[in-house]
């Protein structure tokens, strides 16, 4: 789908069964208002399943919203990496004139005007459009080896005690130059199964790419998200993991209340060049 109107391409990454958390993007900080207003496009990414009337079920949905691309692999939680890939592959091939991609999880809550003012920021300005990667940074990430974990990582797989630096898969901005370099570079990169790492760790890594760091921004712990939003009079947190969609939907009817922020009030966000 090439659309030379959007300025950026919001990465999200789905499974394949979260019908109900697309559809709370889509009635929250993904609403076609907003992205209208910002010049964005937001796009899931899936593998495919064998049952075929989910699979059915998607190709109503894309059909309804046309926002669904869906790569040829199983939709596990261990082919994460091949989904965040496919992404990569999808902006390569069809989103030529975006300046920014923007990758999130279909559990995270954005606060898109206070992502736009970050965006619109001097600071952000000063990076420029070029080899950027900006993240919560993930340092000293201890391997793990305890074979009951989900994420246990055998010595075989990978060897060093600690993870060299990456970032959380939560949320991360590239410019469009870094999407296509990674996507190259990944052809030639052996498969490894912990996604976030792979794509902002090891291809990084190999791109020579220096993360700027956003943690600041972000609550990643499920639990205390919806206390620490609460409890944030200043709005400093951008970004949030949330289990429960009713929490969702209830934080980002106070985001778009505390500063009148109906779309009328957006500014309208003109990236530089």
């Amino acid at each position: 789908i090439r659309d030379n109107s959007r300025n950026e391409i919001m990465l999200v990454l789905s499974k394949v069964r979260n019908f109900k958390k697309r559809q709370t993007i889509r009635q929250t900080w993904g609403a076609k208002t907003l992205m209208l207003k910002y010049k964005m496009r937001i796009v899931f990414i899936m593998g495919v399943v064998e049952d075929s009337v989910t699979v059915q079920r998607v190709h109503s949905e894309s059909n309804r919203y046309g926002d669904i691309v869906m790569e040829e692999f199983q939709d596990s939680y261990r082919n994460l990496t091949y989904k965040a890939i496919a992404g990569l592959k999808w902006i390569s091939s069809y989103c030529l004139d975006v300046t920014y991609v923007i990758k999130s999880d279909d559990d995270i809550l954005i606060d898109m005007h206070a992502l736009m003012e970050t965006m619109n920021s001097k600071e952000v300005k000063k990076y420029g459009t070029r080899r950027l990667i900006m993240c919560n940074q993930w340092l000293k990430m201890k391997v793990i080896r305890d074979k009951k974990s989900k994420w246990y990582v055998p010595k075989e797989e990978f060897d060093k005690e600690y993870f060299p630096p990456y970032c959380s898969g939560s949320l991360f901005i590239m410019s469009l130059d870094v999407v296509f370099a990674m996507y190259d570079m990944s052809l030639n990169t052996k498969f490894f199964w912990v996604d976030d790492f792979y794509i902002t760790g090891l291809l990084a890594e190999k791109l020579n790419l220096e993360h700027k760091r956003l943690n600041d921004n972000y609550m990643l712990n499920a639990r205390a998200a919806v206390e620490k939003f609460d409890k944030d009079e200043k709005r400093e947190l951008k970004f949030f993991h949330v289990h429960k969609l009713t929490d969702i939907f209830r934080m980002w009817k106070r985001l778009r209340s505390e500063k009148n922020r109906s779309c009328d009030n957006c500014f309208t966000w003109v990236p530089p060049r």
